[in-house]
């Protein structure tokens, strides 16, 4: 109907949003052990770390079958409910120190960040990489299909989506 109305469909996906009590198959439940994991290295959200390479690996795998269907456009959020199974009184800065990201963050500075003292905006700098080789694998895969992807942002009150190249969105 779409079509026939000379409209253009757009899908919106949120990638780490793979995680709902009672949905066989997701990536959370093929993965567990690839979480999104807390500074004390214990607790776990049900939330898979784009940290691991498998777990990017996986999505990317996941998301091929979305980008032969025909859409125009493909919003990526990067929000995910399960966040919201967690303590509100919970540090912000308390979760994303799984094992490989703290390991290339201690390779590549000489900090480990479970021991040492460490600039924390530095850290989740270097973990939003992560985010970002996802960005532009699925951005490629796109742009090869002759559509663009655009990055949902929040920031605070206000949700902003700019197409992935429109701007340095790390900076915003």
């Amino acid at each position: 109907a779409a079509k026939q109305a000379g409209l253009k469909l757009n899908i919106y996906i949120c990638p780490i949003d793979q995680y709902f009590p009672g949905v066989p198959n997701t990536l959370v439940e093929q993965m567990p052990n690839c979480c999104v994991t807390a500074r004390d290295g214990r607790h776990k959200l049900a939330v898979a770390s784009l940290a691991y390479p498998q777990v990017r690996t996986w999505l990317l795998d996941y998301y091929r079958d979305i980008f032969t269907r025909d859409f125009a456009d493909v919003v990526v959020y990067p929000n995910c409910h399960a966040w919201y199974s967690y303590p509100l009184d919970t540090p912000d800065d308390w979760f994303g120190f799984e094992e490989p990201a703290v390991e290339d963050y201690r390779r590549a500075t000489g900090i480990d960040v479970r021991k040492d003292p460490f600039d924390i905006d530095d850290y989740y700098t270097h973990y939003g990489s992560y985010w970002t080789l996802l960005l532009k694998a699925l951005a490629d895969a796109q742009q090869r299909r002759g559509g663009r992807l655009i990055v949902g942002l929040d920031m605070g009150g206000w949700q902003g989506y700019l197409p992935w190249g429109a701007t340095d969105w790390r900076a915003s």
